[in-house]
């Protein structure tokens, strides 16, 4: 959307970069600048704002890019293109001074910033938005987790329920034949034979009576399911490694952020954090405190160099 210096003639929202513009006032021509965060969006926005030269003109492309040069054309204004300094979106800080494209409105250096900004209560005091024009869900993004430790591959093909309800029923087998149905034989010794069949071993006890014959035949079903799923899943492992359980949602990210295993960072001078913080949701407003008592921001354009740097070694 659009967001304008309250002095100003047009009203637009998100986005880097300055545009000089101007107007027509009773057939009079006057002259505004309009700050636009373009640089800010260039490379980590492909199809949001695209600058290109062609035969050397100047050509808008993107979303918004287009939106532009059709505003420019239909209310008929040239404009000039401008990043703020600090690379911000823009956020309030401690004198009631605003950084980014926010400050450079409140400064009235620039009278449109265009992008895609949100929409927020602070910063509706220092600008006009247009119309909201679009909007997007809230995601984040993890490091692949990568593959689990081969040397614990052999407990892999279970998870923790599944194993705790084998070694139940491994457990509870012996008693089942001793007390239930007056079997004979020792503990240790049933146990054994009855985890030995699990692995496919011979079952070598004696048992005369139907019911214990019947309790046989269910046992060597079980075990011979809990055999053929174990060394399908195993054997599949080998082939593609068992991967680590990555964080799905922001209440999971929440609480890795408190255990102290992750990291929760923002775009700096984003509305973001200002959202979480005000959240009624305990998991998103604690995200919103650690990303600003941590400091943990980021600048776009500082991963754009760093994106630049690693293009430049694979091209070496």
């Amino acid at each position: 959307m659009l967001a304008t210096n309250r002095n100003a003639v047009f009203r637009t929202t998100k986005s880097s970069v300055t545009i000089l513009a101007t107007t027509r006032s009773q057939n009079s021509w006057t002259e505004h600048d309009f700050s636009f965060e373009v640089e800010y969006w260039l490379s980590s926005s492909k199809n949001l704002f695209e600058i290109k030269y062609k035969n050397g003109n100047l050509q808008l492309g993107g979303m918004e890019g287009r939106f532009l040069d059709l505003l420019s054309k239909a209310l008929r204004f040239k404009y000039h293109l401008k990043s703020p300094v600090d690379g911000e979106p823009g956020r309030m800080i401690g004198n009631g001074n605003w950084t980014g494209l926010f400050g450079m409105i409140q400064r009235q250096e620039i009278d449109i910033a265009f992008s895609t900004l949100s929409i927020t209560e602070e910063r509706m005091q220092v600008a006009d938005f247009s119309e909201p024009y679009t909007s997007k869900d809230l995601t984040f993004l993890v490091e692949k987790p990568g593959a689990l430790p081969a040397r614990w591959a052999m407990f892999h093909p279970f998870d923790m329920t599944t194993w705790s309800f084998i070694m139940f029923i491994l457990l509870m087998g012996p008693c089942v034949l001793m007390f239930s149905l007056n079997l004979k034989v020792s503990y240790n010794k049933l146990l054994f034979q009855l985890f030995g069949s699990i692995l496919k071993q011979q079952l070598t006890i004696n048992m005369k009576f139907y019911r214990c014959k019947v309790f046989l035949i269910f046992w060597c079903v079980y075990a011979f399911l809990i055999s053929l799923c174990y060394s399908t899943i195993l054997l599949s492992s080998l082939t593609v490694p068992f991967q680590k359980e990555p964080l799905k949602n922001f209440l999971e990210l929440s609480q890795a952020v408190r255990r102290r295993t992750y990291k929760c960072f923002s775009v700096k001078g984003s509305s973001l954090v200002s959202i979480l913080q005000a959240s009624q949701q305990e998991h998103l407003s604690f995200l919103g405190k650690a990303i600003e008592e941590n400091e943990w921001y980021y600048s776009l354009n500082n991963l754009n160099v760093l994106k630049q740097q690693k293009e430049g070694q694979r091209s070496q």
